[in-house]
């Protein structure tokens, strides 16, 4: 969230020219160790991604996270304490709290294509090597009165960086519905809202408003998502950017979810059309 990669000038940059694995990367994203205390509560150490927000990961299609991503909370350093309160009559109420601040360790850079080390100087709400930024979320699951639905709830703050003239403050609220329609035939429905008060410790605010449907009809599934990101401009005009997407995807028998999509995006008055494949392949591993 905070780093800047470094732009290599190179032949493979200029426009028309091939890019294939041009400017691809090793880094760590997250290395943690947890603990259960009990049946019902854990803690975490070292990096990870505090909880806040679903949408960056659950928005349905190949570019359904795009703008969601904005307020992803990866690559942190610090520690999370989660407990269920839930019971077998209700579901799951998991409450989570998280301590951090930006990865500024050696864990920030990378290998192969090198974008840098973080550093504090960098800037950015949150990046302040000391662990005064947090978050809570509250998790619904397996409600039992409304099968199929989950819905997520939290708070994010952000400390003022090097470069910061104020602290940010965020909100979320998010909801997932599973369904059947048929026997063969499944629906999910997504939704989330967010707003983050100076964002990254700026002057403006920001508002997601993302909503998505996927339906799975045996192998085969189609999904579609949209994400509206208004910017409160302090002084000047508001700034509206659109994203729309559609892919189809289906799974084969050795669990190989092949996509094809196609996105519109509207940023700064700058219309951006994308068609692209996305294969992705699970592995699992048993001790």
């Amino acid at each position: 969230m905070f780093i800047q990669p470094n732009v290599l000038e190179n032949n493979h940059t200029r426009p028309g020219a091939d890019r294939f694995f041009n400017g691809h990367g090793a880094y760590i994203d997250t290395l943690n160790v947890q603990l259960n205390l009990t049946e019902n509560t854990s803690v975490l150490g070292g990096k990870f991604a505090p909880s806040f927000g679903t949408a960056w990961d659950v928005a349905p299609g190949i570019y359904g996270t795009d703008f969601a991503e904005d307020y992803e909370l990866s690559e942190q350093l610090g520690f999370a304490i989660g407990h269920n309160f839930g019971t077998d009559s209700i579901g799951t109420i998991l409450l989570t709290g998280n301590i951090f601040t930006a990865d500024t360790t050696f864990m920030s850079n990378s290998v192969g294509a090198v974008r840098g080390r973080a550093e504090k100087i960098d800037g950015g709400a949150g990046n302040t090597e000391e662990l005064n930024n947090y978050s809570v979320t509250l998790d619904l699951g397996d409600i039992k009165s409304v099968e199929g639905l989950s819905v997520h709830l939290g708070y994010r703050h952000l400390a003022k960086g090097v470069d910061s003239s104020n602290a940010e403050n965020g909100y979320v609220a998010g909801f997932v519905y599973e369904t059947h329609l048929s026997e063969e035939l499944s629906a999910a429905l997504t939704g989330e809202f967010t707003h983050l008060s100076h964002a990254g410790g700026g002057a403006d605010d920001q508002n997601f408003f993302t909503a998505g449907v996927s339906f799975g009809y045996g192998q085969w599934h189609l999904d579609v998502a949209g994400t509206q990101r208004n910017t409160d401009v302090a002084g000047g005009a508001d700034v509206k950017d659109e994203l729309f997407q559609i892919s189809l995807g289906y799974t084969d028998a050795y669990e190989t979810d092949w996509n094809i999509g196609y996105k519109f995006s509207e940023e700064g008055g700058v219309d951006t059309e994308f068609f692209g494949v996305f294969v992705t392949k699970t592995f699992g591993f048993e001790g």
